[in-house]
């Protein structure tokens, strides 16, 4: 709505986007470092950029939304799984070491491991 990009604030675990127009003034966005949103649309982006160079793109597309949804799917269980192992301490332990894997590898490189695959199994010859 005629709005252009004015400043990013950050500040501890929130990082702000002001926007402004003539009309609306400026309009700060405020967002959590921690939420991961932007997996599922750049996942998305880097599948349509490789659809010219796959042979069966409904296949290939359905494969990377599955791999998607299983992997956050997994992300949730490991996250309720902490909550259940909390007496045993070894136990919790692994687990936690389980998510902090996924949430600190696995959550920011997972679009680019979806294209990877998308590249090596289903490109064009």
């Amino acid at each position: 709505m005629n709005a252009a990009y004015v400043d990013v604030y950050r500040e501890e675990d929130m990082f702000t986007v002001v926007f402004g127009s003539l009309k609306m003034g400026e309009r700060a966005v405020p967002m959590s470092i921690n939420s991961f949103t932007y997996n599922v649309p750049v996942a998305l982006a880097i599948t349509a950029a490789l659809m010219p160079f796959i042979k069966r793109k409904m296949r290939a597309f359905f494969e990377s939304l599955s791999f998607l949804v299983l992997l956050h799917i997994f992300y949730v269980l490991m996250l309720e799984a902490l909550s259940f192992t909390i007496g045993n301490s070894i136990l919790h332990t692994v687990n936690e070491y389980f998510f902090l894997f996924m949430h600190r590898i696995m959550t920011r490189s997972e679009p680019f491991i979806i294209g990877l695959y998308l590249f090596t199994v289903h490109k064009e010859l």
